[in-house]
């Protein structure tokens, strides 16, 4: 790719994925390696969501090819003509499981899914991204609220919500890092409005945000919590929409 990359994160939802035909469809559009991960998952939603997080990135790729605006936040254009040539597409993961492009390593992305969701970050920095389904139970929060910081975790407590927030930036940070949970979670501390950091693990500054989109108005409504880490680089103000079956039409 020679095109000028952009910071840009993408969204979809995976639901046309459900349709047998869609799902074949787009199986026959990805790379082998993601292909072959979207076929072991032994249930339908971890399906859907491993090859909509391939076309995701597909989509991304093109739609930065096509020279996609910084900050541009209506429907990417250039995606549904030129998904094709990614087909063969290569991943490769770091030393520590950070997924990279071998062959255009000047692209930094990250992916990541929740419910039936996919998100997808490109940017010309190291860059992490991260969405969760805010509808975690107060036991299941209680199940892993201890992996937080001791500073966090009695806002965490306090909602489902909150603990959504805290937990997207935090694991934004770690794929950041490129080193995920070699660096415990309690080792670094978040605070919200606005979100900032405090770690010694990753050089320079970082720069974090959150993404309102999907996140419900009121405790107990079903949604989602959006969030990137950056390496200086400011993050786009919108997220792009993106519909997944526009490319298998």
């Amino acid at each position: 790719m020679n095109a000028m990359i952009h910071t840009r994160i993408y969204t979809a939802s995976v639901d046309c994925l459900k349709d047998p035909v869609l799902y074949r469809r787009a199986l026959s559009l990805l790379p082998e390696q993601r292909r072959e991960s979207a076929e072991r998952m032994k249930i339908g939603s971890g399906k859907w969501l491993s090859a909509g997080a391939g076309l995701l990135l597909m989509a991304a790729l093109a739609d930065q090819a096509a020279g996609a605006g910084h900050n541009r936040a209506d429907q990417a254009a250039g995606y549904r003509h030129n998904i094709a040539e990614y087909t063969s597409l290569t991943i490769a993961k770091g030393e520590h499981g950070k997924p990279y492009l071998p062959d255009d390593p000047q692209i930094h992305f990250n992916l990541s899914h929740s419910g039936n969701r996919v998100l997808c970050m490109i940017s010309p920095v190291a860059c992490g991204c991260d969405i969760e389904q805010t509808d975690r139970t107060p036991k299941q929060i209680g199940m892993v609220i201890r992996c937080l910081a001791e500073s966090e975790q009695r806002l965490a407590a306090a909602s489902p919500i909150l603990f959504s927030r805290i937990w997207t930036l935090k694991e934004s940070i770690l794929k950041l890092s490129g080193k995920g949970l070699l660096i415990p979670m309690n080792s670094f501390e978040v605070s919200l409005d606005p979100p900032a950091v405090r770690q010694d693990f990753i050089e320079g500054p970082v720069v974090l945000k959150e993404y309102e989109t999907f996140r419900p108005a009121e405790p107990g409504t079903a949604g989602y919590c959006c969030a990137c880490a950056l390496a200086g680089e400011e993050a786009p103000e919108e997220m792009t929409q993106v519909d997944l079956s526009e490319l298998l039409s």
